[in-house]
Order: structure tokens, then C-alpha cells, then sequence
């Protein structure tokens, strides 16, 4: 879980995130979904979009943009898998990050 790998409780994740708290506890226990929104603000305190996405760990290149590791044998990656890796490096508006965030999910299961 990315909160308890940063060294966050939840009242202090749910802070950073613009939740409340009972939101934060929701969005652990995967019956909600966590906004774009809060998906950047949370990614500004280090958290890996990648893995919260797709389940797959992230590496960060020395210019600051996101390389992923592949979970799959033959190396390639899924779509939804690079679409998600450019909308977590990316600046956007809200809008269009939650665009992006919910087609890399639909990709991402193909």
C-alpha cells in the first residue's frame, strides 16, 4: 500500500489527498475510486501512480521521467499500461487527467 510505504496514516494521506478521512479508509478498501485530483496530489508526496493503477512498480529516470518495469515474461507492456506512465509524469488540468486516469484503467485490462 503506497500510504503505509511513504510513512503516512490515513488522517495524514487523506490530507495530502483532499479527502476526508472516511474517504481515504473507502479508497483503501477499494470500494471507491479514488479522482484524478487526488490521484495528483498524492503523487506529488511520492506516490506511484503506476503501481496504484496497474499494480506494477515504477522507476523514475534521472531526467524525471517514469520508466516501467513490466510484469509480463516477454517484457512489452499493455497500452493502458504506457498511457498510464505518461498521465502520471505529465502536468494536466483535472479534466484531462481524469480522462486519461479511467481510459489507461480500460487499457490496462486488455
Amino acid at each position: 500500500m503506497e500510504r503505509a510505504r511513504l510513512g503516512y496514516n490515513q488522517t495524514d494521506f487523506a490530507a495530502i489527498g483532499g479527502v476526508a478521512i472516511n474517504t481515504q479508509v473507502r479508497y483503501e478498501k477499494n470500494s471507491s475510486e479514488p479522482t484524478a485530483g487526488y490521484l495528483l496530489n498524492i503523487r506529488e508526496k511520492g506516490a506511484d501512480l503506476m503501481y496504484i493503477l496497474t499494480g506494477s512498480r515504477s522507476l523514475m529516470a534521472s531526467d524525471g521521467r517514469a520508466v516501467y518495469e513490466s510484469t509480463r515474461k516477454d517484457g512489452f507492456q499493455t497500452g493502458g499500461q504506457l498511457l498510464a506512465a505518461e498521465a502520471a509524469v505529465l502536468d494536466l488540468a483535472s479534466d484531462d487527467a481524469e480522462l486519461l486516469v479511467t481510459l489507461a484503467k480500460k487499457l490496462a485490462n486488455t
